[in-house]
């Protein structure tokens, strides 16, 4: 069953959001991050927080699309560091060009998963956007598509399937070529 996980948007991003507004630039949805939470648990966000509390990645969103207030993104990790997720920030660009963390979840009851050494984290998550004005918003991806790492397989495995199947053709007209000599060249 999908998760949806309600986020709290910060005090210092709706204020980054409302500079970048007035100032006629869009708002840009850079990085997302995340932690192993306060004290290796989750918390509730109240919205005046400027950092994960233990954060332990961060890295860009690699697909993002928005459809009126709803935002659609994907992000992937896959980097050293481990630990349970119980927390994830979402990073605009500010006015001057910094990272702002403009909305933060975090549960104290749950985790979202386990980031292992090795393996890669995906993220795929929907946001609603409901404080600010869906026209500032820009749609900019910082990392390569999640989509892409599915192409290496399906092509190994196209490459496999074509290999047996010639495979099995060798086969059968080693095997039926003197049936077919017999009957049809003597």
């Amino acid at each position: 069953m999908p998760l949806a996980l309600k986020y709290e948007v910060t005090n210092g991003g709706l204020a980054a959001a409302a500079a970048l507004v007035e100032a006629d630039k869009p708002i840009r949805f850079t990085k997302l991050a995340i932690g192993k939470g306060a004290s290796n648990a989750g918390y509730t966000p109240v919205g005046n927080e400027t950092a994960l509390a233990d954060e332990f990645a961060r890295f860009g969103i690699s697909n993002l699309s928005r459809e009126g207030r709803v935002l659609f993104l994907e992000a992937m990790y896959d980097g050293n560091a481990q630990g349970w997720v119980r927390e994830v920030g979402l990073f605009i660009e500010s006015t001057n060009g910094s990272e702002v963390l403009f909305a933060l979840w975090s549960d104290p009851a749950f985790n979202i998963g386990y980031k292992a050494i090795g393996v890669p984290f995906i993220f795929m998550e929907t946001v609603e956007l409901s404080r600010i004005p869906t026209s500032s918003i820009s749609v900019t991806a910082q990392a390569p598509s999640l989509q892409l790492l599915f192409v290496t397989p399906i092509i190994d495995q196209s490459a496999e399937i074509i290999r047996l199947q010639r495979r099995a053709v060798e086969t059968e007209v080693i095997r039926l070529t003197p049936t077919i000599e017999s009957h049809f060249f003597y």
